[in-house]
């Protein structure tokens, strides 16, 4: 059976990287792909999101596939990334006679020869090459002098390595550099993500600009209800963060009017402890992020249904509500405010408090090491 391993960074996993995923298969007829992010990329920046982040987006976006295995080696493996190290390791596993397939993009094929030890790899793999539309048709002396050519797709499967395959059709262009821009513009509709990706992100992103880019960023629970697509705002709504049709100049009176129905809906359902944090000048999704907690899943969801009905009243209908089915942890995107409903136990695992709140904990010691108290 042939294995293909797929890797890279995939910083974040996006649907042009499960567009060719899935080419792959479907043109060269193999029938199980090894997704490996990453650890240490050896030529190029480190990757933005921690490793175990990516690993839980690529599973959130090849889910529904049972071909698809995340593979961790590389984010276990001390030390910088390198393939060949990879190929190895799986050789051994699979053994010398198990046909083995690196997929790797055309247009990144060009920088082979600099890879380490870039000449043992034909002995380890087969190399299938994905093109990129209006990407380089030309192959570099490093393929061509590594990998012979292989007649069909059918000869990956006859031999173990050493042979190179072009899949006859070009597959997406998108980019996760051009959705990680996007996202940090916070135009989460422009970001080129699988759905369940996006959703995920949403919830606590490290490619938001005002983000931590490490580790601090939680590994969030992925959300199951899908996002509702925005109506087009009319004169006297609530600007709408997430929505680029929206002109900024629209009343703050519609804006405070959003604010005050969020904080009647939770009191009026009776919602504990809510924490209203002003997020401005910290991120490009939101202003205003509420976080309150429900006695129960019942309490949770009732809590999330009653600020939906209350902010559909006022004119301004949610962008999206997100964990409705399991109604631990429920979120409400209203644009101009964001509220986030949780259980206890949950609520206390992830903390958003600490995650939006890091930079006024900061200013607040300041100001108290000069004897002065932080403004209200």
């Amino acid at each position: 059976m042939l294995t293909v391993v797929y890797g890279g960074t995939f910083d974040p996993v996006h649907r042009g990287h499960v567009a060719v995923a899935h080419a792959a298969l479907a043109q060269s007829g193999a029938e199980r792909m090894l997704l490996l992010p990453c650890g240490d990329p050896p030529h190029r920046d480190a990757p933005r999101a921690p490793g175990a982040l990516r690993a839980e987006l690529l599973r959130l976006a090849f889910a529904d596939d049972p071909r698809f295995r995340i593979d961790e080696r590389e984010l276990r493996r001390a030390g910088p990334s390198y393939m060949v190290d990879t190929l190895a390791s799986l050789r051994a596993e699979l053994g010398p006679a198990a046909p083995l397939a690196l997929l790797l993009g055309q247009d990144a094929a060009q920088g082979l020869a600099g890879w380490h030890r870039w000449r043992d790899l034909p002995a380890l793999a087969h190399l299938l090459l994905a093109p990129r539309p209006g990407g380089d048709p030309g192959l570099p002396e490093a393929v061509l002098n590594g990998w012979q050519s292989a007649a069909a797709a059918a000869a990956l499967h006859q031999h173990p390595a050493g042979l190179y395959w072009i899949l006859p059709q070009a597959v997406s262009d998108a980019s996760a550099t051009r959705s990680r821009e996007a996202m940090a513009r916070g135009e989460w509709r422009q970001a080129d993500l699988p759905d369940a990706v996006r959703a995920r992100l949403r919830r606590g992103s490290p490619y938001d600009a005002a983000l931590p880019s490490s580790g601090d960023s939680p590994i969030l629970p992925p959300p199951t209800a899908s996002t509702a697509s925005a109506p087009v705002p009319q004169p006297g709504q609530p600007r709408l963060k997430s929505d680029p049709r929206v002109d900024p100049a629209l009343s703050a009176d519609a804006a405070e009017a959003l604010l005050n129905t969020v904080r009647d809906a939770l009191d009026s359902i009776k919602a504990k402890d809510v924490r209203e944090i002003d997020v401005r000048g910290k991120t490009g999704i939101t202003d205003w992020m509420f976080i309150a907690s429900g006695t129960s899943s019942r309490h949770v969801k009732s809590i999330a249904d009653e600020l939906v009905r209350r902010a559909k009243a006022i004119g301004n209908a949610p962008l999206g509500v997100e964990g409705e089915r399991e109604g631990e942890w429920v979120l409400v995107d209203l644009g101009d405010a964001i509220v986030h409903v949780m259980l206890p136990r949950v609520r206390e695992f992830y903390q958003l408090e600490r995650l939006w709140s890091v930079g006024d904990e900061a200013a607040d010691e300041a100001a108290s090491d000069q004897g002065g108290a932080p403004a209200a």
